[in-house]
């Protein structure tokens, strides 16, 4: 288990828990793609990540638990503990995963402002006919966690990716980081993440943590 939380003290900063390297060797973790102990300095850059968003995320996602009551724990599984069991929303949400996935893994432009474009639009009706009717609160709670989590799997990635990190080709370290892809906003938070950093060229990360934070898919409609 790993997790990142605010102080209860306004003055001091975030933290984030997480088991020792001895824990998830005695458990029998592994990862086929990079081995445990890259995996592991991937999630624990995760987790750091996160300490830079509660801030101003945080604050957000305190209003939503604040303003608002759920059948479930607000985090950023709260998504996928309301469809789980929902095999049609399972259906389109791995369809418009998979869209974003391709898009970033196209090297043609043309093709890639397609892709995502059309992923855009699944998304939007996903959260339309989907999230809206049970509150409508669910739409920007999604849009907030795939850009809280995509920017940890994105730091995750590029560390495994670079040179003086994991020293990973990049196709490896995205492997790596989707793992069993069991977490839904982690997966597509990291494929809205890549399509972000093919459509800008020059992605501007600062503008998810900032004092205003944007969300990743209005960070890739203005890139369209």
């Amino acid at each position: 288990m790993t997790f990142a939380a605010p102080s209860e003290s306004e003055d001091a900063p975030a933290f984030f828990v997480m088991a020792a390297p001895s824990f998830w060797q005695d458990i029998g973790l592994e990862d086929e793609h990079v081995g445990l102990e890259k995996m592991l300095t991937g999630i624990f850059l995760h987790e750091f990540t996160h300490t830079t968003q509660i801030k101003e995320i945080g604050a957000r996602i305190l209003a939503f638990e604040r303003d608002h009551t759920f059948d479930f724990k607000v985090n950023d599984d709260i998504i996928q503990n309301y469809f789980i069991n929902d095999s049609l929303y399972v259906k389109l949400f791995e369809e418009e995963t998979a869209l974003f996935y391709r898009a970033a893994e196209s090297d043609d432009r043309e093709e890639l402002i397609r892709l995502t474009k059309q992923g855009l639009k699944l998304l939007g009706d996903r959260q339309e006919n989907h999230l809206r009717p049970v509150k409508d609160i669910l739409v920007e709670m999604d849009n907030v966690f795939l850009s809280m989590e995509g920017l940890g799997q994105y730091v995750m990635v590029s560390w495994l990716a670079h040179p003086k990190g994991g020293k990973a080709p990049k196709d490896v370290a995205i492997q790596s980081a989707r793992r069993n892809r069991k977490w839904w906003s982690q997966d597509e938070g990291l494929a809205l993440a890549l399509v972000y950093e093919k459509l800008s060229g020059d992605p501007d990360w600062k503008a998810i943590i900032d004092e205003d934070p944007k969300e990743l898919v209005l960070l890739i409609e203005a890139q369209l």
